[in-house]
This record gives C-alpha cells, structure tokens and sequence, in this order.
C-alpha cells in the first residue's frame, strides 16, 4: 500500500539489510511507489529513546531530491553508480 510503512520484512531480507555496515555518507537506493529513489544516509540514531538499540528508522537520509526522511536498513540498498536503472523518481 502507498504510504504506509512495511511491517513485515522477510527474514532473509532482513539478515542481509543488518550484515551491511551502513554509515553517514553512504548512498543508496530504495524501492517506494515503483520507483527507485537515490539518497545519502545523513547520521544514525534511535527512532525513539526508550528504544536505543533498535533499527527502525534509524537513519536520518537526505534524498537526492533535497527531501530529508527517516528509514531502516532494510528499506536501503546499496548503490551501484555503474549499474542505475532509468526509473529513478526525482
């Protein structure tokens, strides 16, 4: 459904998307409404503070849009600069 956060996420998904060591500056690419979109992780931190070690939405992202978002390392993929698809939503 458009606009709404998953919240199942397929274990094998999962394992890979936590084995990547994500840190600021790093680009990526993300699935939403169809199309890929491009960002660049700005900085991590809890999604709330009751709950530090959590995943869920810990990062703070800068869209190549100027649009800023929170995301969790499931919803990234890393980006291959030789290899963008012709579907990138700006």
């Amino acid at each position: 459904m458009a606009d709404v956060i998953d919240f199942l996420v397929l274990r094998q998904h999962y394992d890979i998307s936590m084995q990547r060591d994500w840190k600021a500056g790093d680009r990526f690419r993300a699935m939403i409404d169809d199309a890929w979109w491009l960002g660049t992780i700005a900085s991590q931190e809890p999604f709330q503070e009751d709950y530090p070690d959590s995943m869920f939405q810990c990062f703070n992202v800068n869209w190549d849009n100027g649009e800023k978002e929170k995301m969790s390392p499931w919803d990234l993929e890393p980006l291959d600069e030789d290899n963008l698809t012709s579907t990138i939503a700006y």
